[in-house]
């Protein structure tokens, strides 16, 4: 029984007014209510400090755990990482190996890729580009020359030198003795167009008119023809031989300047 209770009934006077007696137990009432209301009001104030500890608790809980799951991510991706780094690691140990790779270079640039191989250390791109662009300069009345493969068909076809002229001789003479490296190099009948190192180097002979033709340059450039076979690509690389390498200095009379491609 609440003490307000057993106060009451120790302090009851049997000669006391029932009004006395009913404002006495409402004075009971509204302070038994007021200690209740205070003991659930603790109460619901527990309850929230522990809510918000739980809150705290569960917090710290979240982010630990997505601190551990970024631990297991990031090993993860550790392990994933160093892996790729040992498969490239084995690739090159495959692709590097010491032995076959003496043997590269030993072998030199390989037989399937050397044409190009060469055109790339040579510039030829621009050295096209060069050419033709000095070409329609010099002669703007020229109006279908448009790429180096017209430029080389242009000079190919010129026919400048007569046929009793020195260049024109000494071209025919070489062709026969070069003749032994390729059988189309014999065709005597050069207007046929069918004999390529005729047609490389009538081209060079009119695009550097100060050399035209000297023995021993039809020996240098069916060397490159026997590696780049294609009429317009050697006739480039022959150019830069002999502009750009200086050896047509060997030709008129000079020494080459040593230089290196």
């Amino acid at each position: 029984m609440s003490t307000h209770f057993r106060s009451l009934s120790s302090q009851s006077n049997p000669n006391q007014s029932i009004g006395q007696l009913g404002y006495d137990m409402s004075n009971y009432t509204n302070s038994f209510r007021d200690e209740a209301a205070a003991i659930l009001l603790n109460d619901l104030r527990s309850k929230i400090s522990r809510s918000s500890s739980l809150q705290e608790e569960i917090k710290k809980t979240t982010q630990i755990s997505k601190m551990f799951k970024a631990k297991i991510k990031n090993t993860v991706q550790t392990e994933e990482v160093k892996k790729q780094l040992d498969d490239l690691k084995k690739q090159r140990d495959e692709i590097f190996d010491e032995k076959a790779l003496e043997k590269i270079v030993l072998d030199g640039i390989p037989a399937e890729i050397r044409p190009e191989i060469w055109q790339i250390i040579c510039h030829l791109d621009e050295l096209k580009t060069s050419m033709l662009k000095e070409f329609k300069k010099a002669n703007k009345e020229i109006k279908n020359i448009q790429t180096a493969d017209d430029l080389f068909k242009h000079f190919m076809t010129q026919r400048e030198f007569e046929d009793k002229s020195q260049v024109h001789r000494d071209l025919l003479r070489d062709l026969g003795r070069t003749s032994f490296e390729r059988p189309s190099y014999r065709i005597t009948d050069v207007e046929s167009g069918r004999n390529p190192l005729f047609n490389m180097m009538n081209a060079y002979a009119h695009y550097d008119k100060e050399v035209g033709y000297k023995t021993g340059m039809s020996h240098i450039m069916s060397c490159l023809y026997n590696i780049v076979e294609d009429e317009a690509q050697c006739f480039y690389l022959f150019v830069h031989v002999m502009q750009r390498l200086n050896w047509r200095k060997c030709f008129i009379g000079g020494q080459m300047d040593g230089d290196t491609a």
